[in-house]
């Protein structure tokens, strides 16, 4: 069973900004190679991604851009599927070779968020790289790619113990899966095409769960990632995800790939994103959204929680500035 897991930084907002690419191989459980690069993105850095990896302009001016490094990338995988935690590192593939016009040959993919997500459903409370990861007992420098392309490995052997799968085929079946994704150049950007579509409609006022409900309606199911986290599922917000977006982005941004937002909590919900709290209708620090949706899990409602940084992660939200 060979694979490769991967893991991105970005320079800025921005999925085409890839300052950082870190992979390992992976044979019959264990590393076998590893890849490393840091990548002049050719554009601006911003301070809140500094901060989150610390890699500065001046760390990659001498640097090779996208193609090169990911042409290099690719001759590493040698055909092998691609595996990282979330759809944002595949986003990067997307972006950076739809902004350098890189044509590649047809890719393999799995997320190792959607499928814990589904095995390890109820068991682990949040999913995100770094809480996951060390749930289960590994260690590492998050947000350094290498390492945390690493922890992607680690996740996965978790998951094939867990199931007793005997390939990556048959642990995706067991997650309810029918097999790889497909990565190609130029794939996968529906979502910005229907998100513009959207915003043509809405202006700056908060929609009515009417106005969402009709939006949800006019997306073209056909063109979207059936795979995608999101995808047919009821998801409610509440806080702030990030102090550039508004609600009705991010709103904008689940509808499309095909989620459906909601203004209230009810047994209806799979999904609670939790934001920074505002000052409106907080008791103790918490929103009533979030008693309400935390009531409901109690009550035994399958309801999964990301926070608003795990939901930047998941989903793009660059089309919607």
């Amino acid at each position: 069973m060979e694979y490769v897991t991967y893991d991105f930084e970005t320079a800025n907002r921005n999925r085409s900004s890839a300052c950082s690419l870190g992979a390992v191989k992976v044979s019959d459980g264990k590393i076998v190679d590893q890849f490393e690069s840091l990548i002049n993105p050719e554009e601006d850095f911003e301070q809140r991604n500094i901060n989150i990896h610390g890699i500065t302009s001046q760390d990659v001016e001498d640097k090779p851009n996208f193609v090169e490094v990911f042409a290099h990338f690719l001759e590493f995988c040698n055909g092998l599927p691609i595996i990282s935690h979330s759809g944002f590192d595949r986003g990067v593939i997307i972006s950076a070779t739809n902004k350098h016009n890189y044509q590649f040959d047809e890719v393999k993919f799995m997320d190792s968020l959607v499928l814990a997500r589904a095995i390890w459903k109820g068991k682990y409370f949040k999913l995100g790289l770094k809480p996951l990861a060390q749930e289960l007992g590994f260690n590492f420098m998050h947000h350094d790619a290498l390492d945390d392309a690493k922890a992607s490995a680690f996740i996965i052997e978790e998951l094939i113990k867990y199931t007793k799968s005997d390939s990556l085929l048959d642990l995706q079946l067991k997650a309810g899966y029918n097999g790889y994704g497909t990565l190609t150049s130029h794939g996968s950007d529906n979502s910005k095409k229907i998100t513009t579509n959207l915003k043509k409609k809405v202006d700056n006022k908060s929609l009515t769960q009417k106005e969402i409900d009709n939006l949800v309606n006019e997306v073209d199911h056909s063109k979207l990632d059936k795979n995608h986290i999101f995808y047919n599922k009821v998801i409610a917000i509440t806080g702030k995800i990030a102090d550039d977006l508004s609600r009705n982005q991010c709103k904008l941004a689940i509808i499309a790939v095909g989620g459906h937002p909601k203004n209230t909590i009810n047994k209806d919900t799979d999904i609670f994103i939790e934001g920074k709290p505002t000052a409106h209708n907080l008791i103790d620090c918490k929103s009533n959204k979030y008693r309400k949706a935390h009531e409901l899990f109690d009550n035994g409602n399958d309801i999964t929680f990301y926070s608003g940084d795990e939901f930047l992660e998941i989903i793009d939200t660059t089309n919607l500035e």
